[in-house]
């Protein structure tokens, strides 16, 4: 499920930052937070009437009770993932805001942060906890080799980009980017 928000978030992230390039003014990085923010409040609100107030004795209360875990630590663990989400977004809309290429930049630090859950996962759940999806596998190395290259290329490509523009600026040319 919270792959399923992460998504939801870049789509409405991509979907609004559209929206904003077609209108003269841009919406700020806070108010674009903001709708992001309040239509996943309501997305989450909505799960939570439709199934979980239903089944919350067969899908929470049941569960801790059978691992032992009381009310207080389950509350601790959800509030722990807030706030390392609330981190997660304020970082995620400042590199929108401050990174050469925006939206780009954020895509190719999620493809780096994949990798780095894929090695990490590796590293710390490998043989101590659920199956052989937590091990590093030939996929799992390929993937880390894709997304090394795309943004080793990427960087690459940005840095000819910033001096081919900026010669031209200094050459006394006009300013695009083809």
């Amino acid at each position: 499920m919270l792959q399923t928000t992460e998504s939801d978030a870049m789509l409405t992230s991509t979907m609004t930052q559209q929206q904003t390039v077609k209108e003269t003014k841009r919406i700020s990085v806070r108010a674009n937070c903001a709708v992001q923010g309040i239509v996943a409040c309501v997305a989450f609100f909505i799960w939570q009437l439709i199934y979980t107030i239903p089944h919350f004795q067969t899908s929470i209360l049941t569960p801790m009770a059978d691992v032992g875990t009381t009310t207080t630590r389950a509350i601790g663990i959800l509030s722990s993932i807030s706030i390392s989400n609330l981190i997660h977004s304020i970082t995620f809309f400042q590199t929108l805001k401050s990174f050469p290429g925006g939206a780009t930049s954020a895509g190719v630090l999620k493809g780096l942060q994949a990798v780095l859950v894929f090695m990490m996962s590796s590293i710390l759940l490998c043989g101590r906890w659920g199956g052989s999806e937590m091990c590093w596998s030939t996929n799992k190395l390929l993937s880390l080799i894709v997304v090394v290259c795309g943004i080793m290329f990427y960087g690459a490509s940005t840095k000819a980009d910033k001096k081919r523009i900026m010669e031209n600026v200094v050459k006394g040319g006009e300013l695009s980017l083809r």
